[in-house]
């Protein structure tokens, strides 16, 4: 009988061999700079948890904007009534330097907010200053619907490592009562 099993050869065997070398040192090198792409890249996750962050640190502010409004209406009351009767400028509220502004986007709880930011903070995210601060707080009255509405706005913003700029505003709009007590 003869013998009917395949014999390879050596000559074929080395060739085998050293293309599977070739192979593995080829997918060896794509690996090494598929992991090197993905290193210097941030997620996304981390971009949209930078966002977040800063929505919720601009609508605080807005928060604290609007407890102080609760906790002192009559003197928002008297500050915007004053402006309004003596500033020449049809949108009062813009003005910097009267008195609605000195209550509300310089006064000092306010200020504070503008320059310090969390500096301490040990989170990651916190590497440089965040600025966030109260940039409009308006009443808008309607003597026909008799409906009054109190628009905070806030803004936060912060320079990421890589030296983007972050922006983000948060608006927060309350309907109002006045009532007069006698």
């Amino acid at each position: 009988m003869q013998d009917t099993s395949i014999h390879i050869s050596n000559g074929r065997q080395g060739t085998a061999i050293v293309l599977a070398l070739v192979f593995a040192t080829i997918l060896l090198q794509l690996a090494i700079s598929y992991s090197g792409l993905i290193g210097q890249t941030r997620p996304q996750t981390e971009l949209i948890d930078e966002r977040v962050r800063l929505h919720y640190l601009s609508k605080g502010l807005t928060e604290i904007a609007l407890l102080k409004f609760q906790k002192f209406p009559s003197d928002f009351y008297n500050c915007w009534r004053h402006q309004a009767s003596t500033s020449a400028n049809v949108s009062f509220w813009l003005d910097t330097n009267g008195p609605l502004a000195r209550y509300t986007i310089e006064a000092p709880e306010m200020k504070e907010y503008k320059t310090t930011g969390f500096s301490e903070s040990t989170s990651s995210f916190n590497t440089r200053p965040i600025c966030f601060n109260l940039t409009e707080m308006r009443l808008m009255t309607s003597n026909r619907w008799n409906v009054e509405v109190l628009q905070i706005k806030a803004n936060a913003h912060y320079t990421t490592r890589s030296g983007k700029a972050i922006n983000v505003d948060a608006i927060r709009t309350v309907r109002t009562e006045r009532v007069t007590l006698r």
